[in-house]
């Protein structure tokens, strides 16, 4: 973290602590409590712990963790972020009026959250709320995480970070200022209208599909669906990974050097997942009508 967390956004220009209006994403790790039990009664508690600071650590130091890199001089950093066994909180305080700077700052460090513990077998589900929130290497406080917190454990229910309605809307907004829509690429909806992220999107690099990571991912699935076959509960949730994973394969499958080898291989339910579309969207193509 910051040496100095005052310099934060979430401190005023006295250095008191406020609640400021915020994205808030909670998130967490797919099944980690159980592994770690599981390794307790198996005696390889140290061999678990060992792994997951060697492989997950470095990336949450990488992407998570702000440092004071990530204050801009004579600027307060606008966020922050509080890691804590198998969960993960994430503050962006809004600045601009429309949110949407703000946005795209928090959904990419998320893909890439999302993406590289993925590979290493570590799946997250989350939610991403908008409200009140103060943050400090200590304290997480306000009704951004409530929802959030809300969101990932009553309605997430599989491995995606799920968005609230009121981000929903703000998403939809943020829609109207283009006639091309850069959230369609990095934002999934599925058939009973719920938004998500699209971490596979992070494979697609100038235009090309990163088909190594593609396979590792797909690999990584088919070894869950494998380890879970005795429990429909836990394996329901890796079914919905695999049609996820399939369906952006459908989308990159004409890229070039593409083959069958980086699906899931089977038959997996149709959860209705596709990506945003600009016609999702209510609201007119026009900045200033959108937020009327």
């Amino acid at each position: 973290m910051s040496s100095n967390p005052q310099q934060t956004a979430y401190y005023d220009e006295n250095g008191s602590p406020r609640l400021v209006r915020s994205y808030c994403v909670f998130v967490d790790f797919l099944g980690f409590r159980h592994e770690i039990k599981t390794a307790v009664q198996s005696g390889k508690e140290e061999e678990i712990f060992h792994r997951f600071m060697r492989t997950v650590e470095p990336e949450i130091q990488r992407i998570i963790v702000p440092s004071d890199d990530d204050t801009l001089e004579g600027w307060p950093r606008m966020w922050d972020a509080k890691v804590f066994t198998d969960n993960v909180v994430l503050g962006y305080a809004l600045w601009s009026g429309h949110g949407e700077n703000e946005f795209g700052h928090a959904l990419f460090q998320l893909l890439e959250f999302q993406l590289s513990v993925a590979l290493q077998g570590h799946f997250v589900r989350g939610g991403w709320a908008v409200g009140k929130l103060f943050m400090n290497q200590n304290t997480v406080y306000g009704t951004a995480l409530i929802d959030a917190y809300d969101l990932e454990s009553k309605e997430a229910d599989v491995p995606r970070i799920l968005l609230s309605a009121e981000m929903k809307d703000f998403v939809f907004r943020h829609m109207a200022f283009h006639s091309e829509p850069p959230q369609c690429e990095h934002l999934m909806i599925d058939g009973k209208g719920a938004v998500m992220t699209n971490y596979l999107s992070e494979n697609v690099v100038d235009g090309g599909v990163e088909w190594a990571m593609l396979e590792q991912h797909a690999k990584v699935i088919t070894e869950r669906l494998t380890e879970h076959a005795g429990s429909e509960r836990v394996r329901s949730k890796y079914l919905w990974l695999a049609s996820y994973h399939n369906h952006f394969c459908d989308l990159v499958q004409n890229g070039e050097g593409y083959s069958d080898v980086v699906r899931v291989q089977g038959e997996f339910p149709d959860f209705g997942i596709r990506c945003l579309r600009r016609e999702d969207s209510p609201y007119p193509p026009s900045a200033k009508k959108a937020w009327q």
